[in-house]
């Protein structure tokens, strides 16, 4: 019972209104390839943060659909991250597009499970 509680909480949090979301895919991309002396350290440990909750609401979605998770256990925080850096480094046309969504589509793409839109 308490599982399908969580289904319209799941949905409300995926489900955002065209151009409202927190960051589209260059600001993320920027996060994640910050250099800055000062402050590069945050801004890609808050890369790795976005990254990792996409992860895991992703993957609870998947459960509560009891789908298969997408990422593999084992997969380590900065393996996510690469993984979704190379994505948008190697796709940047699609960094105009929410960055939650380019998550999904990075690690869809990486482990097999992926999103079509």
């Amino acid at each position: 019972m308490r599982l399908l509680m969580l289904v319209p909480l799941i949905l409300a949090a995926l489900t955002v209104p065209s151009g409202a979301y927190y960051y589209d895919g260059n600001a993320l991309y920027a996060m994640c390839m910050s250099t800055d002396n000062n402050v590069g350290y945050m801004e890609r440990a808050r890369c790795g943060g976005f990254i990792l909750g996409v992860s895991d609401t992703m993957d609870s979605a998947r459960a509560v659909n009891k789908s298969p998770v997408c990422v593999p256990p084992g997969v380590q925080a900065g393996q996510l991250q690469d993984i979704v850096t190379m994505y948008l480094r190697d796709h940047p046309a699609t960094r105009s597009l929410e960055a939650n969504l380019l998550v999904v589509m990075a690690l869809g793409d990486a482990y097999g499970c992926a999103s079509k839109r």
